[in-house]
């Protein structure tokens, strides 16, 4: 559509965007057609929240609060400023709501929850919280709006469904309970592929998407938003119930208001456009016209000199009439002022580039950005900027881009007759084309695409967002593919680029698409000999290609890489083939080794575990001769072709080898991101072989963040060829699936010469795909107790699914203190399934070891419809459980104030002294690389376990905050290197370390005393190497009290014997108790010799020698534990009745 003037342009665009955001909250169609036939004759619960909220507004304002004035305000259910899960009713101000995001915060005319557009930002306090004025409007109209006809055709689905829901409910199908459902002419599962009219619930629809599902006033498919993201599992199938009330219903919605109406709507710029407000296009509707017109003249000096082009002085003299109109509202800063048209910020919650009006002091025109446009709507440079934020603005995105749609195509038609011609992004003249259609449906009939091509063009539409993203406007909206083909003038290579679709030619075919397997195929759509719409994204597009290849490529020989089992096998080899040269086998010297379970030669015709030169391999063949890092057989290139005549066979020493091995191997499995950067080094090693780098050529790489050379000392991210590493080390060079640093076997020892340095790339490849490898991932290390807890809820929900609640089978249960559904919004205790929780959210919902509430990620976002509500149950637990856990444990910082850490109070033997000591070094390295948890911290070296993961207990650097100085462990070294018991251990898990077992081994060795013997043996004298004795699980005050006493007499007879000085403990032995020192006690075996507080026999470590040997004290102790035992079971039932008096309370 071409429109003369700026006027008549600025008339049509108002009506184009009319009552846009009372449509958006039914996600209805935003055509114009649709708009005019909206009718007012009914209205819905929303429409009066929202009128309340503007009259709220209006109040506020003459109470000096200049903020509300002139705002458009909108009634939501949501959060607050740095709370967005503290949700009640408020009216916010429409600067403090994000309209292309939506969430839960409407409602329908029967007063239920629903999604629409409008989600509270979380920034800003533009909001009047009006709860209770708000909740008592919605029961008081809600039962008369409900019973009435619903106010548009869509509502009435809407309805019908929610009928539906009820009924399935009733029949036992739970996923439909206490859910919200919506009418959508969509797909279903994998077998319903046929856009049909279904019921949804809630979570079967991404509302994030548009699609042609819903229903205008008069039955016709329109856009809206909420549709299904590839299948659906959460449905009803309801064709023709629904199709029978549209036929029904859609007489009684069908009207076009009168013609005189319309022109009486059109009759003046200043009417139609009287309810813009300072932050939207949109306006609300009802809002009163004013009673008489207020005319103001604006001088020609408000229209900017010297427009960067035609077609942005089009856009600077719209934003001219805007500001009329806004000066006519009331709002006097644009009232005679210069105003420019810009594509950037808004105020500072609003950080999205967008089309807005802006006054001249909100712009610094000292600087420069491409917020401009030239004729042939290309963005480009322009004096005038935001610089940081802007509040005089007004925000007209929709109007200025139906203006840049409407007029390019004229203005690029000028300057293409102009002599000073420029070359235009596309052919001058041609037309905006609507939205395509997804690369699902290619433009040309035959070609079916690979599951690695749909990938890629998928990828591909990702790229597309973000460059629009960037303010780059020819790629918003446009549909995009994947093609291995050539680009503008400049760019004559092929190259695997991310094309607009007007920019192939789906009549030519080109070898520019990949099968599952990354080959290049012939497909239709190719560049007719330049392109000038594409993003240049190579590699981008082959490290997706390498990385994915494996998941797609139907033969798996075809995408073997080696396992780090595989690696650390063939490292094996290559010693082993070193060695046999040294003996003089020359067969074996200067050449490269593999490891394969295949034949050997004539007389060695069962597979069995060898080593083989390269020659010996035939690598055009595929065969079941390697290992996945659980020692299972698995297929891979190169394999012997009949008999191989130069091998080692080492069967057993192999065998051997991969079972003591595996454990450590399988249990470290490379995460997905880990997976792609090999294969990004791959294609790198690649490039840097046909560069003539010859070292590279056919290596196989793997990714590390270490060090390089002598001069790479810093550990930076790079890609190794498998000989530079050593994988029988463990270092932190290995990233999980959302790009933390984890230990992972094969990892430089001192120095590497073979390597590419390529931190800045891997970088940004990273940061380009984490999202994608790190969704399923919750970033968040919860308390013992809490973990306690969601075990809990794990057990319940495998009870509801033995029940037949399938919605609770085979899901992951998070325990959480939150609301329910729309009846259950008192937070309490409850079992919530992963999607009925928000994980980019954050709310005081979880529970310290102490059982105070503390924030974690993951809270529920207005309503939850999965879940078991087991508050009674879960408080007895926490009740139970809160002591054992609590005890031991400071509380968090949430809870308590800080305590002070108890340092080790014993002298560390030298071997211990060199391990910490090696531990600060490893800190430093690791602070000077990036890791700022480890600068200026205290570092202990301890034998005990890291993550959750890290469940093997290893030589590991952990941070001061990492241990826990109230409980002691067997972590620690004499001066033999044998362990042995310190303060300071692992509670739980950690997740502050580095795992350095062996440089920590090769510092025992270096460190340990020469007068150990061959066994090792344990340090004597003084305080070195004091063994601590662990507190007994499950004793009271009587061991308690018995264990000081031993320590009491020990201490005494410590004076004048010196072997004396070391913890002791009481045991008992037959029926007498004894005191023996803890240093003499097998504390690697346990035997019954400690009590209770009633006096019944517990196990606990440390068992006394045979006939009571070493013991002291006896008649002392076994008196005092006959006295006490009476008393300290009494005091212990009490306690017990104490803790079940309070729980029934």
């Amino acid at each position: 559509m071409k429109v003369p003037s700026a006027i008549g342009l600025l008339a049509w665009a108002t009506i184009q965007a009319s009552e846009a955001v009372r449509l958006d909250r039914s996600f209805l169609s935003l055509s114009a057609d649709a708009v005019l036939a909206e009718t007012t004759s009914r209205q819905s619960l929303q429409d009066a929240l929202d009128e309340f909220c503007q009259s709220e507004a209006q109040d506020a304002c003459k109470k000096g609060l200049k903020r509300y004035c002139g705002a458009n305000v909108y009634a939501r259910y949501d959060g607050r400023k740095n709370n967005l899960n503290s949700k009640e009713w408020r009216c916010y101000a429409e600067e403090a709501l994000n309209f292309e995001t939506a969430r839960a915060g409407c409602v329908d005319t029967c007063g239920r929850k629903k999604m629409c557009l409008g989600a509270y930002a979380g920034t800003t306090e533009t909001y009047l919280s009006r709860h209770s004025q708000l909740q008592k409007k919605v029961d008081s109209l809600k039962g008369e709006l409900c019973s009435a006809p619903a106010p548009t055709l869509q509502e009435a689905l809407d309805r019908k469904c929610m009928k539906e829901g009820e009924e399935a409910c009733k029949q036992g199908l739970w996923a439909y309970c206490d859910v919200a459902l919506y009418a959508r002419h969509d797909v279903g599962n994998t077998s319903q592929t046929e856009r049909e009219w279904r019921c949804y619930a809630q979570d079967a629809l991404d509302f994030a998407l548009s699609g042609d599902g819903c229903v205008d006033d008069c039955g016709k498919i329109t856009a809206c938003r909420g549709a299904v993201n590839g299948t659906s599992t959460t449905h009803l199938s309801r064709g023709t119930a629904l199709m029978s009330v549209i036929a029904a219903d859609k007489g009684l919605y069908c009207s076009t208001p009168e013609e005189p109406e319309r022109e009486e709507s059109t009759d003046s710029e200043d009417s139609m456009e009287s309810e813009d407000s300072m932050e939207s296009e949109d306006s609300v509707e009802g809002e009163e016209a004013p009673e008489e017109e207020v005319t103001v003249d604006v001088p020609e000096t408000s229209t900017p000199p010297a427009s960067s082009s035609n077609l942005q002085h089009l856009l600077d003299q719209m934003c001219v009439e805007e500001a009329k109109t806004a000066c006519g509202q009331g709002l006097k800063d644009y009232c005679n002022a210069s105003i420019y048209a810009r594509y950037d910020l808004g105020t500072a919650g609003q950080t999205a580039k967008e089309w807005r009006c802006y006054l001249q002091q909100s712009l610094d025109f000292s600087m420069s950005g491409n917020g401009c446009v030239d004729d042939c709507a290309n963005p480009m440079s322009c004096s005038g900027a935001v610089n940081g934020s802007s509040v005089k603005h007004l925000t007209r995105n929709d109007k200025l881009k139906n203006a840049i749609e409407a007029n390019k195509e004229e203005f690029c038609k000028q300057t293409a007759e102009e002599p000073a011609e420029q070359p235009a992004e596309e052919p001058a003249g041609q037309p905006a084309e609507e939205p395509a259609e997804q690369p699902a449906e290619q433009p040309a009939g035959e070609f079916e695409p690979s599951k690695l091509q749909n990938f890629l063009d998928n990828l591909c539409i990702q790229e597309g967002q973000r460059a629009c993203s960037e303010g780059k406007t020819p790629y918003c909206d446009a549909t995009f593919f994947a093609r291995y083909d050539l680009g503008n003038n400049e760019q004559r290579t092929k190259d695997w680029r991310c094309y607009v679709k007007e920019s192939l030619d789906f009549n030519r075919t080109g070898d520019g698409c990949a099968d599952g397997c990354g080959n290049m195929v012939s497909c239709p759509g190719a560049v007719d000999n330049v392109s000038y719409k594409h993003i240049s994204v190579g590699n981008i597009i082959q490290s997706a290609i390498n990385a994915f290849t494996d998941a797609f490529c139907e033969s798996p020989a075809e995408a073997h890489r080696p396992s780090r089992l595989q690696a650390f096998l063939d490292q094996y080899c290559a010693e082993e083939g070193e060695r046999a040269c040294a003996e003089g086998k020359t067969a074996y010297c200067n050449v490269t080794f593999f490891a394969r379970h295949d034949v050997g030669n004539n007389n060695q015709q069962q597979r069995e575990w060898r080593c083989y030169i390269r020659d010996s391999l035939d690598f055009t063949l595929a065969g079941e001769g390697c290992t996945d890092n659980c020692a299972n057989l698995l297929t891979c290139r190169g394999a012997v072709k009949s008999v191989s005549y130069k091998h080692l066979s080492l069967n057993d020493k192999m065998k051997a080898l991969i079972e003591e091995n595996k454990a450590d191997f399988c249990l470290e499995q490379e995460s997905k991101l880990e997976v792609f950067l090999d294969r990004f080094c791959d294609e790198e090693g690649k490039n840097a072989c046909s560069e003539g780098k010859t070292p590279y050529c056919g290596a196989t790489f793997f990714a590390r963040h270490d060090v390089g050379n002598n001069d790479q000392q810093r550990r930076e991210w790079r890609c190794y060829i498998q000989e530079s590493l050593d994988f029988k080390l463990s270092g932190d060079g290995c990233p999980d699936d959302c790009a933390n640093l984890r230990s992972c076997r094969g990892a430089v020892d001192g120095v590497s010469y073979k390597h590419l340095s390529l931190n800045d790339k891997m970088k940004s490849a990273i940061n380009a795909f984490t999202d994608e490898f790190c969704e399923d991932r919750v970033p968040y290390q919860p308390s013992n107790l809490q973990s306690f807890l969601d075990q809990f809820c794990v057990e319940e929900g495998k009870a509801a699914c033995a029940q037949g609640k399938t919605p609770y089978c085979n899901v992951t249960f998070f325990a959480r203190h939150d609301v329910g559904n729309n009846n259950q919004q008192t937070r309490e205790w409850r079992c919530y399934i992963r999607d009925s929780l928000d994980f980019s959210l954050t709310g005081d919902g979880c529970t310290d070891n102490c059982a105070n509430l503390v924030s974690c990620p993951g809270a529920v976002n207005g309503a939850s419809f999965k879940h078991l509500s087991l508050r009674d149950k879960m408080n007895a637990t926490i009740e139970a459980n809160k002591d054992e856990f609590c005890r031991g444990s400071s509380e968090t910082s949430e809870a308590s104030r800080e305590e002070t850490t108890t340092q080790p109070s014993t002298q560390p033997s030298k071997v211990q002294s060199a391990l910490d000591q090696f531990c600060a070094k490893e800190a430093k390295a690791a602070c000077s690389s990036g890791l700022k948890a480890y600068c200026n911290a205290n570092i202990f070296a301890r034998h005990d376990v890291g993550t959750k993961d890290q469940k093997k207990k290893e030589w590991r650097c952990y941070v001061e905050d990492s241990l826990d100085f109230s409980i002691s462990g067997e972590g620690c070294a004499d001066a033999c290197g044998n362990s042995t018991s310190c303060l300071g251990a692992v509670n739980g898990s950690s997740t502050v370390h580095l795992t350095r077992d062996d440089g920590a081994r090769k510092v025992i060795a270096q460190n340990k005393s020469e007068e150990c013997g061959q066994h090792g043996g344990q340090e004597s004298g003084g305080n070195n190497g004091l063994k601590v004795p662990e507190r007994v699980p499950g004793s009271g005050h009587l061991q308690d009290v018995l264990d000081s006493e031993c320590m009491v007499i020990a201490a005494k007879m410590c004076v004048t014997d010196e072997s004396m000085c070391q913890y002791a403990v009481a045991r008992k032995d037959g029926s007498s108790w004894k005191c023996y020192l803890y240093g003499a006690l097998d504390d690697s075996q346990s035997s019954d010799a400690c009590a209770d507080d009633c006096g019944n026999a517990l196990t606990c470590p440390g068992v006394p020698p045979a006939g009571g040997a070493s013991s002291f004290g006896g008649s002392t102790i076994d008196e005092l534990a006959k006295e006490l035992t009476g008393a300290t079971c009494k005091l212990s039932k009490e306690q017990e009745q104490k803790k079940v008096h309070v729980h029934q309370h």
